[in-house]
């Protein structure tokens, strides 16, 4: 049966937080979120490696940018103080199962654009593809907020930073003593201004009263 989510539960925040997918690689990593793009898990995230259970890559923002446009969000975080930003819930047009593979699809600023995530099976790698489909060309921001946490845990800002190594086409990432890289197709400009985000909510633990 056909899984689709249309736009009157993408762009309700409430409604989209609340539907959560779920891809695996086999070995017992996984990756996971909901539909609005917000965690609210601490075991969500993009890339759980399995052994040790740990969050490598939380989330990413993602941003389309094109001359004479504001930056369009594709992403969503809420903050404990209730904020929620980037709004990329809202211009969420649909999400849909293609086999396993969740797929987002945006209509934002006269473009359509579509976004999958999944994992190579037997490797702990997650592969997420961008398309655009519709409209003309514009630019892609990806900000990736990498953890290096065991999955129940929650990370804090310290003094101390991880250390970002740039490569032809993205980086290595040591911190919380794992090891994790990114890469990208085609190769991108690379900015690496590594900083702490504070106060990001995982509401289903609040609930739990953690």
């Amino acid at each position: 049966m056909p899984v689709r989510i249309g736009p009157a539960v993408c762009r309700d925040f409430e409604q989209s937080i609340a539907r959560e997918w779920l891809v695996t690689n086999g070995l017992g990593g996984f990756a996971s979120g909901t539909v609005s793009g917000a965690n609210s898990r601490r075991y969500h995230g993009l890339l759980v490696a399995p052994g040790q259970r740990v969050v490598l890559l939380a989330a990413t923002e993602d941003w389309l940018l094109s001359d004479g446009q504001d930056p369009q969000p594709l992403s969503s975080q809420e903050y404990w103080d209730g904020n929620i930003d980037p709004e990329g819930f809202r211009t969420l047009a649909e999400v849909r199962l293609h086999g396993l593979v969740p797929v987002f699809t945006w209509e934002v600023g006269g473009r359509v654009v579509e976004k999958r995530v999944f994992m190579e099976q037997g490797r702990n790698r997650t592969v997420i593809s961008y398309r655009l489909l519709e409209g003309d060309a514009a630019r892609l921001r990806v900000r990736p907020f990498f953890a290096h946490r065991e999955f129940h845990a929650q990370r804090h800002g310290r003094d101390d930073r991880f250390e970002v190594v740039e490569t032809g086409d993205g980086w290595v990432i040591e911190g919380g003593g794992l090891r994790s890289s990114i890469q990208a197709q085609p190769a991108p400009v690379l900015e690496s201004r590594p900083d702490w985000y504070w106060r990001i909510l995982h509401r289903a633990e609040r609930e739990r009263g953690l």
